[in-house]
């Protein structure tokens, strides 16, 4: 009874979790083999022998097991976790596109300012000018035609068009017969003129820019000229009394 009792309390941790069969303490290299198959590794030193399995290790002395580091004797190897799959990516939202460059307000084909006015419901404000040469028209082009307020005031009634009458630069043919044609047939003799038209070009009011006015400046100058002529009827004459 007491070699029995001694022999438990040796084994100890070893034994357990062991079933039947199962080798253990004292049982021979063979019978760990048998039961294990080959070792993944051995090392020895002297009489000692360490054999490595993907369980754990078993150490024998003389060819006997005098300790087994196994967590369960004749457990099979556990296959590596399985990697879990990588989470699903968002795609990335499309690139924002950037904003439309806003058009030219002043357009140069007359056909073309005269549809867009007819399915607009808007008349036609037309600029006579003379680009490289004429001092007036130069600073109204500079400061007055592209300016937010002057545009903020005339583009939700007319559509621009400018008529351009260089000299230091030659017009492409079809333009230059255009504007030459549009100033024989409104009478244009002084720059920079401008003329309020109908959608069909039938009647127009001239925009009076020779008159005083009390203004902020040449933009607000040009604002209030426009407001005037666009309440005048064709063909209405200003009377001007000098007393």
């Amino acid at each position: 009874m007491r070699v029995v009792l001694l022999a438990a309390i040796l084994a100890g941790p070893f034994a357990q979790g062991q079933t039947a069969g199962d080798p253990g303490i004292g049982s021979s290299r063979d019978e760990v083999i048998a039961r294990y198959g080959p070792p993944r590794a051995t090392m020895s030193a002297g009489t000692r022998e360490i054999l490595t399995f993907a369980s754990g290790r078993v150490i024998l002395e003389n060819g006997r097991v005098t300790r087994m580091d196994t967590p369960r004797a004749g457990a099979a190897e556990q296959p590596p976790p399985r990697a879990r799959a990588p989470a699903p990516v968002a795609p990335a939202p499309p690139a924002a596109r950037p904003p439309p460059a806003e058009r030219e307000p002043w357009l140069t084909d007359f056909t073309a300012a005269q549809a867009e006015a007819a399915a607009s419901h808007r008349r036609i404000l037309a600029l006579f000018t003379g680009s490289d040469w004429c001092p007036a028209c130069i600073e109204f082009e500079q400061n007055v035609a592209h300016h937010p307020d002057f545009l903020a005031t005339t583009r939700p009634s007319f559509v621009l068009l400018r008529l351009d009458y260089p000299m230091q630069h030659a017009l492409p043919p079809a333009l230059r017969a255009q504007n030459e044609a549009l100033r024989r047939r409104y009478t244009i003799k002084a720059y920079p003129t401008l003329l309020i038209l109908s959608a069909d070009g039938a009647t127009s009011v001239k925009v009076d820019n020779t008159v005083s006015r009390h203004a902020d400046g040449i933009t607000d100058f040009y604002v209030q000229a426009v407001d005037e002529a666009r309440h005048e009827k064709p063909g209405e004459k200003k009377w001007w009394w000098p007393f």
